[in-house]
């Protein structure tokens, strides 16, 4: 159950990062660094909403570490798919908007898709898992029962 609810969510994430980067491209803020910002909003709340669903379902087993195990499975595999989908993006997509990163970025000229992605998954990874901790905490009460 919680695999499921983590991968449910994970997807949901996915399409949150992906129809985001497509509309910041569609209306041409996407070379906005700080508009990145926004990701995390997107990320925490894929995690906060697979949180909320193991404490309202009635069959599943939650606790601390279930709902920890939980977020962290839905930050990885948005994170993974979205670095799947940047990596094709860029490599066969558009190739351009590469070659435009790479000249923007300090270290530009060693970026590649296979860079980009990897990067993207170590920074979603981190975030993610920084932002399961700070909501497991906020869903802990301080009797150490959990509240939506």
């Amino acid at each position: 159950m919680n695999t499921q609810t983590g991968f449910r969510y994970g997807f949901y994430t996915f399409l949150g990062y992906t129809a985001y980067f497509l509309l910041m491209k569609l209306v041409g803020l996407v070379h906005i660094v700080e508009l990145r910002a926004f990701n995390g909003a997107i990320l925490g709340s894929g995690i906060w909403l697979a949180i909320n669903h193991l404490i309202h379902h009635p069959s599943a087993k939650f606790d601390y570490y279930h709902g920890f195990r939980v977020g962290v499975i839905t930050a990885f595999s948005g994170v993974i798919m979205f670095s799947i989908f940047m990596f094709f993006y860029l490599r066969i997509i558009d190739q351009a908007f590469l070659m435009q990163i790479k000249e923007q970025e300090a270290f530009g000229q060693y970026l590649n898709p296979y860079i980009i992605a990897v990067t993207l998954i170590i920074e979603g990874s981190f975030s993610g898992f920084i932002m399961t901790f700070a909501i497991m905490q906020f869903k802990k009460s301080k009797a150490g029962k959990f509240h939506a």
